[in-house]
């Protein structure tokens, strides 16, 4: 009888223990959280770039919302260097949709840029 007594008192001490930890990590994650340490959830910021007035998100997306506005896919290029096809895209989307502030490539290859206006 002494014995189921001592292991109840042993097994409650150590849930006691187990519980104080467990409050305390979480404390300590939402307090770190909180003073911006750890990051929270999918968030993160980057400073974009911009040609003649859009700003170039490859292989990206704005994290404020945005309205499609349309496709463009690039000319011919005669080198096929990168910002031979992003200059020919963003030329093709100023001329389509003027509106536009932004272009998403999707793909590496910057084959088709996606005209975007950011904000509501």
């Amino acid at each position: 009888m002494i014995y189921n007594y001592l292991m109840i008192q042993l097994w409650t001490r150590r849930i006691f223990k187990g519980l104080l930890i467990a409050v305390f990590l979480l404390l300590m994650y939402f307090l770190l959280m909180s003073a911006g340490i750890i990051p929270e959830g999918k968030s993160s910021s980057a400073e974009v770039n911009q040609i003649d007035g859009l700003y170039i998100f490859i292989e990206s997306k704005p994290t404020n919302e945005y309205k499609f506005l349309g496709s463009e896919k690039k000319s011919i290029t005669w080198t096929g260097s990168g910002k031979e096809s992003i200059r020919g895209v963003i030329k093709k989307i100023k001329k389509n949709f003027p509106e536009a502030d932004g272009v998403i490539f999707e793909s590496i290859d910057l084959d088709k840029g996606d005209a975007i206006k950011i904000g509501k």
